[in-house]
């Protein structure tokens, strides 16, 4: 039975560094080619509070893949991108990276509860099912 792609989530908002989100999402996309066809790879998708598109830190706009919320089941790596100084934003972009911390904190607990139920399995588990 073939493995899925491991899910790779990144967490942009506004006034992010663009490097910190285009980066990881190449040497993803490059694993994945120099892994080959049989093995799994990863999808990497971008997730922002709203779903809309968020305007770097060099003005850069980023499409969203999906909003936060709509980030469920399995996700395997999860990356939330940095900024070095949010001041040049505004307002708007510390209350982006605001939802975006209290959704990694939510996502936290609830994986830490699953793992303390016992309900938490790896992907080679789910694999010799």
């Amino acid at each position: 039975m073939p493995q899925s792609p491991h899910r790779v989530v990144v967490a942009a908002f506004a006034g992010v560094e663009l490097l910190d989100v285009t980066g990881p999402a190449e040497v993803f996309s490059v694993a994945t080619r120099v892994a080959g066809p049989d093995r799994p790879g990863y999808v990497v998708q971008i997730a922002t509070a709203d779903g809309a598109p968020v305007a770097t830190s060099s003005g850069v706009r980023l499409m969203a893949d999906l909003t936060l919320d709509a980030v469920d089941g399995r996700m395997d790596t999860l990356l939330v991108a940095g900024a070095i100084d949010l001041a040049h934003v505004g307002h708007g972009a510390a209350l982006d990276l605001e939802r975006v911390r209290r959704w990694a904190e939510r996502e936290h607990e609830r994986l830490s509860r699953l793992e303390s139920a016992g309900r938490l399995t790896s992907r080679e588990e789910e694999a010799s099912r």
